[in-house]
């Protein structure tokens, strides 16, 4: 009887797995990358447009009127931006390898 790792090999050498197994990897992480972007829209109710003309304006009043608190906000709300940016350029990347993979 073959091992785990003696099949998953074995798998990894048939081109039609590893081209599934491509898909749904990718089809994974693309889902992931948009729940991620979903999740900020959410909260912040507005479109990733958006909310880097807000968090510019944020930005411009913490640096005309210096709070801690606004402070502390907008570093957070820059993480944000950041994670949000990273989903969706990554989420165009995925797209785009697929759609490299299914042209012929």
């Amino acid at each position: 009887m073959k091992t785990h790792d003696e099949m998953i090999h074995e798998w990894m050498q048939d081109p039609a797995f590893v081209q599934e197994y491509d898909a749904l990897k990718d089809e994974f992480d693309v889902e992931h990358f948009r729940s991620v972007a979903a999740t900020l829209e959410a909260r912040y109710g507005m479109t990733y447009e958006q909310f880097e003309d807000y968090l510019s304006a944020r930005s411009k009043t913490l640096i005309e009127h210096p709070s801690p608190e606004l402070g502390q906000a907008v570093m957070t709300e820059e993480d944000d931006a950041q994670e949000w940016k990273i989903a969706r350029e990554m989420t165009q990347s995925f797209l785009g390898l697929q759609n490299e993979r299914t042209t012929p």
